[in-house]
């Protein structure tokens, strides 16, 4: 299930972040995001406990209109659904194109960019530290290509 980050989930958040990336956001980031109105998500999954269920967060993204800014999860299901309600969110707003970075060692989000229809448009270079680059991966979106479309017509 895919709802609205709170400030309250920023603990889990950040310990969930610093387990998955290898440069992580501090809390500060997350708050910044959520307090500014940029497109802040977590993902949840039910979880049996002592005869109940509490749901468990297991992912979370933030966008700024067109651009990932982090998006991570503990399943490929999560991930999916995160990429996939971001994308959502930019084609209702009009965004013409995504772009995301990840660090060039990130074979996983690389093939998730890919799967997406994400295309590696450049490298910045020392972006998360000397030595470590920054794969640059852009897609245009089907609002884009409806436009062209309907103009060409």
């Amino acid at each position: 299930m895919i709802r609205a980050m709170k400030i309250d989930d920023l603990d889990k958040i950040v310990a969930l972040e610093k387990s998955l990336q290898v440069h992580p956001w501090p809390k500060i980031a997350f708050r910044q995001a959520i307090e500014i109105g940029q497109f802040c998500i977590v993902y949840e999954e039910p979880v049996n406990l002592d005869g109940g269920t509490e749901k468990h967060l297991i992912g979370y993204g933030v966008a700024d209109r067109g651009h990932g800014r982090t998006i991570a999860a503990l399943s490929m299901k999560a991930a999916n659904a995160l990429y996939g309600a971001w994308m959502r969110y930019a084609e209702q707003i009009g965004v013409e194109e995504l772009y995301a970075e990840l660090e060039a060692s990130n074979e996983v989000a690389r093939l998730r960019l890919e799967r997406f229809g994400f295309q590696r448009a450049g490298e910045r270079k020392h972006f998360y530290g000397v030595g470590s680059h920054a794969e640059v991966w852009t897609k245009r979106t089907e609002k884009t290509i409806d436009s062209q479309t309907s103009q060409a017509a």
